[in-house]
């Protein structure tokens, strides 16, 4: 039997970075649908789990690169357990003990939702926080360090022509989904003023009067303003979308009915 092959450190912390990225896409979908005001259907669970397999991921590597878990070439120095890794790291116990042993639960059972898990999702904020304390402290003893990587992943001969011969399987068809009928006077108002916006900038084209072109500073504090002023935007629309909901937000229901073929996709 082959040795276990440990990645580098550079390595760990690049899968951390795109794992993280893939769980912070996940919440993003849920807060730009409670700041605004609209009736596009809530994100569902697969959101939910995105955010949760992603996090918990990205928290255990960089545990276990902080903690130096990997010290003996091929093995594992903690395994999974989280909790003694966050002893290892700042000297002292986490001080919610709980929260360790759902993580680490939801590590090694791979339930996200359901027991043994323990309703990870009830835990997010803590997540989040030690998400924050471990990347404080990682950036204080690493500031400027150089974690270049690169490796170049190749797909082997043959795999354009697999995707090709299994189009059917991969390629997904376009869905509809359903949006409340607006009356008549609101699609025509509605229609009438993208119409009198596309003429405007038509008029300022034909007379040649359109705005310079942006400096890349000049963009770069308009894509700052622009995100500071929806970010205010968003968070008006919360209270209402909050209310509404009466506080709560659902994932819907995850049904699942007979064996049939293709009902696991």
């Amino acid at each position: 039997m082959q040795p276990k092959q440990n990645p580098t450190h550079p390595e760990a912390l690049l899968l951390i970075r795109m794992k993280r990225d893939r769980a912070k896409a996940a919440l993003d979908q849920i807060v730009k649908r409670l700041g605004v005001i609209s009736h596009e259907p809530d994100p569902g669970l697969e959101v939910l789990l995105d955010y949760l397999t992603n996090m918990v991921y990205a928290l255990e590597l960089l545990l276990k690169v902080m903690a130096n878990d990997w010290r003996t070439p091929g093995k594992s120095q903690f395994s999974h357990r989280v909790g003694d890794m966050y002893q290892e790291i700042f000297r002292k116990p986490h001080p919610c003990p709980d929260l360790m042993t759902i993580l680490e639960l939801a590590i090694l059972n791979q339930k996200f939702i359901y027991e043994p898990a323990d309703r990870l999702m009830d835990h997010i904020p803590e997540l989040e926080a030690l998400w924050d304390e471990l990347t404080t402290e990682f950036y204080q003893r690493h500031w400027m360090e150089d974690i270049t990587v690169q490796r170049a992943v190749v797909a082997p001969l043959g795999f354009i022509q697999f995707l090709r011969d299994s189009l059917p399987r991969f390629y997904r068809a376009k869905t509809h989904q359903w949006k409340p009928q607006l009356n008549r006077d609101h699609r025509v108002r509605m229609l009438q003023c993208q119409i009198e916006a596309l003429q405007r900038e038509l008029e300022l084209v034909q007379a040649g009067e359109e705005p310079p072109e942006e400096s890349p500073m000049q963009a770069s504090e308009r894509l700052q303003q622009e995100y500071l002023a929806s970010i205010q935007g968003a968070s008006s629309c919360f209270a209402f979308n909050s209310e509404i909901r009466k506080g709560e937000f659902s994932f819907g229901t995850w049904t699942f009915h007979k064996v049939l073929p293709g009902c696991l996709g």
